[in-house]
């Protein structure tokens, strides 16, 4: 089976739509790279995700509190793939980071 190919730029629905966004960002004076929402989102889901990670390793909590951090721990990695993954397989963030 061969792998599926689009054409690239080729219909004047992509190439409108390129044109579209670039006018929105241009008009709105706006990077397509992300602000400083999207940087404070990865900062606070990773800080979490560690937060929780080292109390649970290293400070071995009681059973409910550690049952807690658990589901935490489960909800920031959630929010790390759904949303810091994702803005960076958009290409949000800027290269020197990633």
């Amino acid at each position: 089976m061969l792998p599926l190919k689009f054409a690239r730029g080729q219909s004047s629905f992509f190439n409108d739509l390129k044109e579209q966004v670039n006018t929105y960002f241009e008009s709105k004076n706006k990077r397509q790279t992300g602000n400083l929402y999207l940087y404070s989102k990865a900062v606070f889901l990773i800080s979490v995700f560690l937060f929780c990670y080292v109390t649970l390793v290293f400070f071995t909590p009681g059973v409910w509190l550690g049952l807690l951090l658990c589901i935490l721990a489960g909800v920031a990695t959630a929010g790390i793939g759904f949303n810091v993954m994702h803005d960076g397989g958009h290409g949000s963030f800027p290269e020197k980071i990633c």
